[in-house]
């Protein structure tokens, strides 16, 4: 799968996913013009939404309501280097599940794919190119 991010305007991005346009930026505090979320911010995000998924896909799995399915992620920034510190998630079902489906729950929403790429961290390469303008890339 590749993800191209180009850059708008400013600190405004908009990242290429698929079939998909998403849009990253900056609060006006910090330059940007608040048109999306930063890539901190997403990054929180998409934990949070892999959790729901999960967590639908279990309770569906079960039998039981995934309606009023929330997810909740805190989070805490460190710095040298700037990286997000701490990320607290919360799973909110509406109906009160027994202990053993609970604990079962926890255990798959712990284990979603987002949350396993970050608990054993991808290898990562960063590369610096340059285009030649012959291969650029075509809107």
């Amino acid at each position: 799968m590749r993800i191209e991010v180009v850059r708008e305007s400013g600190v405004r991005f908009t990242a290429h996913v698929g079939p998909h346009e998403l849009v990253y930026d900056q609060p006006e505090s910090a330059g940007g013009t608040g048109a999306g979320p930063t890539p901190t911010d997403a990054f929180v995000a998409s934990l949070a939404g892999c959790v729901a998924h999960y967590a639908t896909q279990f309770l569906a799995r079960h039998e039981r309501s995934a309606d009023g399915l929330r997810v909740v992620a805190d989070f805490t920034m460190a710095q040298h280097p700037s990286r997000v510190a701490e990320i607290a998630i919360k799973v909110f079902v509406r109906d009160e599940l027994p202990g053993t489906t609970t604990n079962a729950l926890h255990a798959v929403v712990e284990h979603c794919t987002v949350h396993n790429s970050i608990a054993q961290a991808p290898l990562v390469r960063i590369a610096i190119a340059t285009e030649r303008p012959e291969v650029a890339r075509v809107p």
